[in-house]
């Protein structure tokens, strides 16, 4: 029942605190009688926002509706704000979770006191005589069941047992996301509309993606004295694209992925146009280009510090049909190029929350494609959070293969 860690104390002495955006004060023994859970959170903190969310729902909400614990115990959560700075968003964090009582942690006292590395943190406390003891210490997150389970062992022998309430198992939530997008320039006009369901359950998240994009090109052929067989076109064609990926939670530092999906059509503008120019160019050997493919993928995401740190290993394989190049050398038949590839791909991802204000994000991967050399690349990125409204976002990458590609 116990997850307490190693630098959370085992009792702690009370505290005053002032709300956010006010004078009024609460003190940790206001609330002798009951099962106190700290909620340490920071705007900056994505994580935090479904922690801070689901405690607010499932422990506040549920257990005054129950009126306590099994033991009939009351139950607060308090929300405790370590992030001094950046008022206005601090109050939109609050509001998209719903925290009904946050208090200022002023130069994270209370924080430090308990031991704190990351967040979100979450401890459970009750008082026994006259001191506050530490039932349950975590950074991350590790479910409100865990949490529930806690509170529910306060005082369960003078009450009912945990067994005599009704469990109440979490909903599943479902999200639909409707993008479009369109690009228009001198002879090209593109389109893409993808709808994506997402439907979470427990500790599993699916989203469905479908995409319909258009590619409409005006192929205008070079004029060359002697050439007649070339001719301008418009050329349109769509693509049919669905993908699936899975993210489930092992455990609080270890999160899978895994996806997979296909196409079908051009996947790009310049192969369209191209296949344009071998269809007028060689009329005689060239054979019609259906491009289509499909991938899969797994990696593996660690957290390795809470809340701050993670790794993520990726491994893709993707196989395609495309449309294939041609070349005519004089006295020789015309030569079809390669229209199956298989391309695997393996990338090491870290990324990192240095300070409230900055988090870099560091990516190498190596690139298999058939009848090619192996592809070396990489990419940094720093985000930085200069004012309340304004983040600076920088990027650099780099990449190379043999014989003669840089980049």
């Amino acid at each position: 029942m116990n997850s307490v860690l190693a630098q959370a104390p085992a009792s702690i002495p009370p505290f005053t605190l002032k709300k956010f955006e006010s004078e009024e004060t609460v003190s940790l023994d206001q609330f002798y009688d009951a099962v106190v859970v700290l909620d340490f959170f920071a705007y900056w903190c994505v994580p935090c926002r479904k922690v801070s969310t689901e405690l607010e729902e499932h422990v506040q909400r549920f257990y005054a509706g129950k009126n306590g614990n099994p033991a009939g115990k009351p139950v607060q959560v308090l929300s405790l704000n370590i992030e001094q700075g950046r008022t206005a968003r601090t109050r939109q964090y609050i509001m998209q979770t719903g925290a009904s009582l946050v208090l200022y942690d002023v130069g994270c006292r209370v924080y430090k006191a308990l031991g704190g590395r990351g967040i979100p943190y979450v401890i459970v406390l009750a008082k026994e005589s006259s001191q506050w003891n530490v039932l349950y210490a975590h950074a991350g997150y590790e479910g409100v069941e865990k949490i529930r389970t806690v509170i529910d062992s306060v005082g369960a022998a003078a009450g009912r047992s945990p067994a005599d309430v009704p469990a109440v198992s979490l909903p599943t939530t479902h999200a639909v996301e409707i993008v479009s997008d369109g690009l228009w320039s001198n002879d090209i006009l593109l389109t893409d509309t993808t709808a994506t369901h997402v439907y979470t359950l427990g500790k599993t998240e699916f989203r469905t993606s479908y995409s319909f994009s258009t590619l409409e090109v005006d192929y205008n052929p070079a004029e060359e004295a002697f050439v007649f067989w070339r001719n301008p076109a418009n050329v349109t064609e769509v693509r049919h694209t669905l993908q699936e990926s899975v993210r489930h939670t092992l455990t609080p530092a270890l999160t899978m992925n895994g996806s997979f999906g296909g196409y079908d059509g051009f996947q790009d503008y310049r192969s369209l146009w191209l296949n344009e120019f071998y269809r007028q160019e060689y009329p005689a050997g060239y054979k019609e280009a259906k491009p289509r493919g499909a991938n899969i993928g797994a990696g593996l995401r660690w957290e390795y510090a809470p809340t701050t740190a993670f790794a993520q290993v990726d491994y893709a394989w993707q196989t395609d049909t495309i449309a294939s190049g041609y070349e005519k050398k004089p006295f020789l038949p015309l030569a079809r190029g390669r229209s199956e590839l298989d391309t695997h791909t393996v990338s090491v991802t870290l990324e990192n929350i240095m300070t409230p204000t900055l988090r870099s994000q560091v990516i190498g991967l190596v690139t298999d494609t058939t009848g090619r050399e192996m592809r070396y690349g990489g990419q940094a990125s720093l985000n930085w959070a200069l004012a309340e409204n304004w983040v600076l976002r920088s990027t650099v990458g780099y990449a190379e293969e043999a014989p003669r590609f840089e980049a």
